[in-house]
């Protein structure tokens, strides 16, 4: 593609200093605005507008306009600063989110990770205080939209906040996965009819890995059982059994175009000395008090998925594919963003202390979904 070339003319005292062209450091131009504004509440518009008006007067813009075009997402198309923006200040961790709109700066705060002297910096400190305050500082520069500064303190008795007390996403964690389908069943209490539970017309859930389809239709059409049954006996299901006993599968109706049956279910099964006697299935309409408005509905139901799997299959620290929560407006509330920066760390060039706690954080995380990690 053709590259872009900028200010062959400008005018006077238009230009600033070259910005340096890497994420560190649009995150630290992200604070510098935020220090340099009297406001105390932004908004993403707000702080988009700021660092915008910097960023078209650095004299190396052909540079930095180059660098959003090559980090824009493969299925999309680069369409403007303030767009590509949008990523950086929502991952950026010297922001609080206080509501749907506005942002609040972190003046101070330190996140542990890994019971080690090592933190996430997550404040709009810049880096020449970091270096008089603490005893090692590393600040991360390529690292696709992560804010990743860390610190080493020497007092152990340091003030800070732990990376799980910043979880806010109850429906997509839980303790273990056998409670959570324990506690479905309980909570839709109607039963389908013997005279609805034809075999032929219902479809389990059925994936072969740990790793499932990325996208919801197409695991829809590739994680679940394809072939016709006429007796539940043949059909082809992935199940748990919970520490009360039961035994459950996921199901759908395989006719979508029946709006009546078009829902989601949790099958129990009943075997007797090995051999299948019978099968009792519910409809699920609500998971934890959390109402399943319509059939396409991935964020729950990838969690109820997500369950058969943690429970059926180990993983290990490196698997890059670990299914986990992400919200894309809250990025530090769910649990994708703290793995990504505990890979990013596990897998660089660090000294063996820093990569251990690295460790334990990731193990963590996976954890905190329901994994069992080897």
């Amino acid at each position: 593609m053709n590259k872009a070339v900028f200010y062959e003319k400008t005018p006077p005292n238009f230009l600033l200093q070259d910005i340096e062209v890497n994420s560190a450091s649009i995150h630290k131009l992200i604070r510098q605005v935020i220090r340099e504004s009297y406001n105390e509440i932004f908004t993403i518009n707000s702080i988009q507008n700021m660092v915008y008006e910097k960023l078209i007067r650095s004299p190396n813009l052909t540079q930095i306009h180059d660098f959003f075009v090559d980090n824009t997402p493969p299925d999309k198309n680069f369409q403007s600063y303030r767009k590509s923006l949008t990523p950086f200040i929502r991952s950026n961790l010297s922001l609080e989110r206080l509501d749907s709109n506005n942002l609040k700066a972190v003046s101070s705060r330190l996140i542990s990770f890994g019971n080690s002297d090592w933190f996430l910096c997550a404040d709009i400190s810049d880096e020449d205080l970091l270096n008089e305050l603490y005893k090692e500082v590393i600040i991360v520069k390529d690292t696709n939209f992560l804010d990743l500064r860390l610190v080493k303190v020497s007092n152990q008795e340091v003030d800070s906040v732990s990376w799980r007390d910043l979880l806010d996403c109850p429906d997509s964690i839980f303790d273990s996965p056998t409670l959570l389908l324990d506690e479905i069943w309980k909570e839709n209490n109607i039963s389908i009819s013997d005279d609805n539970l034809n075999p032929e017309f219902f479809q389990h859930y059925h994936p072969t890995s740990y790793k499932d389809e990325n996208k919801f239709e197409t695991r829809l059409k590739n994680s679940f059982d394809q072939n016709q049954h006429d007796h539940w006996k043949y059909a082809r299901a992935l199940l748990i059994k919970t520490e009360t006993g039961n035994i459950f599968g996921l199901c759908k109706y395989k006719m979508t175009s029946q709006k009546n049956m078009n829902y989601w279910h949790l099958s129990r099964w009943t075997f007797d000395d090995g051999k299948f006697e019978s099968l009792e299935m519910r409809r699920i309409s609500k998971i934890k008090n959390q109402t399943i408005k319509y059939f396409y509905d991935p964020a729950i139901i990838y969690t109820l998925m997500r369950a058969f799997r943690c429970h059926s299959y180990t993983i290990s620290i490196d698997s890059y594919s670990v299914e986990l929560p992400y919200d894309q407006i809250n990025p530090s509330q769910s649990l994708q963003l703290w793995a990504t920066i505990a890979r990013k760390i596990l897998f660089s060039d660090y000294n063996n202390d820093l990569k251990a706690a690295a460790n334990n954080f990731l193990s963590s995380v996976y954890r905190e979904a329901g994994w069992v990690v080897e």
